[in-house]
């Protein structure tokens, strides 16, 4: 019997599916759910009370490496709020994270120190994601960023900054909009790429539909237009019956972003 569960978000979403259907009552032995995403909402590990007891524990981190958790929080399965992104929590050893501004005043990029890789291959790389303070300490520039809510104190992952982009001079982040797609109850897995077409950069939602919604892709698009502001609305958004997953089971965004620059969408 399973005691320990750990998952992607991917991961989590796809068996959040499986427990809308479960009947079978909690697997006693189940002790913890351990989900090591940003993107998850409390809507997706609730669905999980349907097989995991309520002495359980869901834990959420973002990590650095394996070894690094940078950040965790954890609630009895009793205790879930309903509804919401689940926040990071606190810095699990504060001296060993640092926020560096961005040009929005209210989020932050991470930097990490501890047992960490100590370089890449390549030096110049090595020099630009593994600095060094004035004390010689080394950190690491993990381009994760970070909202602070003022009156918790708790973090909540807002994206990455390679998923940060400009649109007149506005800042999107795609993994805000993804996030979005996931409260959605009609959608049950959501990637939000950006390529350049034609010289412009397209930003294009692809979603998998739950197979009893009543909802379609164009309602989806309405849905964002009520949630977003104008100049970050995407495209388009386009519906799969399945995402193309990479071998280690992470949504394969490559493939999707061919998609967008090769005109098919």
């Amino acid at each position: 019997q399973p005691g320990l569960l750990v998952l992607t978000s991917n991961l989590a979403q796809a068996m959040g599916n499986v427990a809308k259907e479960w009947s079978s009552g909690p697997v006693k032995s189940i002790y913890e759910v351990f989900i090591g995403s940003g993107k998850v909402r409390w809507e997706t590990v609730n669905l999980f009370s349907r097989f995991v007891p309520e002495t359980a524990t869901f834990s959420h981190n973002l990590s650095a490496t394996e070894a690094l958790r940078m950040f965790v929080v954890s609630v009895p399965f009793a205790e879930l709020p309903r509804s919401g992104p689940v926040p990071l929590g606190r810095p699990r050893i504060p001296e060993n994270i640092r926020l560096e501004p961005t040009d929005d005043e209210d989020v932050y990029e991470v930097f990490a120190a501890g047992d960490i890789a100590v370089g890449y291959l390549n030096a110049h790389k090595s020099r630009e994601a593994f600095p060094l303070d004035s004390s010689g300490r080394r950190w690491w520039k993990s381009g994760e960023l970070v909202r602070i809510d003022r009156q918790t104190g708790e973090y909540f992952h807002v994206g990455r900054l390679d998923n940060m982009i400009k649109v007149n001079d506005h800042n999107v982040s795609l993994d805000d909009i993804e996030t979005l797609l996931l409260g959605f109850s009609a959608v049950e897995m959501a990637a939000v790429v950006a390529a350049e077409v034609n010289g412009r950069i397209r930003i294009v939602a692809f979603v998998v539909l739950s197979d009893d919604t009543q909802y379609s892709r164009d309602d989806v698009g309405v849905l964002l237009r009520e949630s977003l502001p104008r100049y970050a609305l995407p495209h388009d958004v386009i519906a799969l019956s399945e995402f193309p997953m990479t071998r280690t089971g992470k949504i394969d965004r490559g493939s999707l972003i061919k998609l967008v620059s090769g005109g098919t969408a």
